[in-house]
């Protein structure tokens, strides 16, 4: 594997656990990665051992570097299956945008060249064509598309990340901001202190609850998601969530 590019793939992983982790304490940010494995993949990589990938890839401390095992999961954090996936994704992103600003840079010329043939007698000083963006819009990120527990940024041509299948769409910034899945407990914040709810649920089929942190739309079914209340916590929310202890190291 490449050290450059695993420090890369911690990089990311550390600013998505910054984002959407209370604390920035390293061990706050490496337990919710840990936890999030889990909760998606149903793998286990011990809060110890991030911790030490962050220590080498964040603070540049001089440790040995991790086994692919975990960098396979790793990746699955970011929504990738493995890393030869998120090296394939990498490298069909540099095409697409390589070939986009190709495109952008030969139809800039086309017009300046028509522009010159059809008006031979304009002075060239003023017979530039601004071009405001040569690059294909589409290898912008410009869109989103749901990854387990929350949305991310990804070009508008790329395939879904999620194991869901869900589909790319264009980028909200409220929505890609504040929309995660989150597990909670009874001694979770629901509300604020004027009593507005900061959770929302759902119930499927199988009468289970998922929990969300932003008013709208399941991000896979689309269904229409509620607001959470005081009875549905009393009725249906733990008083504690599962005791993962023994997948520590």
């Amino acid at each position: 594997m490449n050290e450059k590019r695993i420090g890369k793939i911690v990089r990311k992983v550390h600013r998505i656990a910054n984002e959407n982790c209370v604390s920035d304490a390293k061990s706050a940010l490496a337990t919710y990665v840990e936890e999030e494995i889990f909760k998606n993949h149903k793998k286990s990589i011990s809060y110890r051992t991030i911790e030490r990938t962050f220590d080498k890839y964040i603070d540049g401390k001089e440790i040995g570097s991790p086994i692919a095992e975990n960098v396979d999961l790793l990746c699955k954090f970011l929504g990738c299956k493995d890393y030869t996936d998120y090296v394939r994704r990498q490298k069909r992103r540099r095409l697409i945008i390589t070939v986009g600003i190709a495109f952008g840079v030969m139809l800039a010329t086309t017009i300046i060249f028509k522009n010159q043939i059809f008006n031979p007698d304009r002075d060239s000083s003023s017979n530039s064509t601004t071009i405001e963006n040569p690059v294909n819009p589409n290898t912008d990120s410009r869109c989103m598309t749901w990854a387990d527990s929350l949305y991310i940024s990804v070009p508008c041509d790329e395939g879904p990340y999620s194991k869901y299948g869900t589909q790319v769409k264009p980028l909200d910034r409220m929505e890609l901001k504040n929309m995660k899945k989150v597990e909670v407990r009874a001694g979770y914040p629901f509300f604020t202190e004027e009593g507005k709810p900061r959770i929302w649920y759902y119930r499927n089929k199988n009468n289970e609850f998922e929990y969300f942190t932003a008013p709208g739309f399941h991000p896979v079914n689309e269904e229409t998601l509620r607001k959470i209340t005081e009875g549905v916590i009393d009725k249906y929310v733990p008083t504690h969530l599962d005791n993962k202890d023994s997948f520590l190291e």
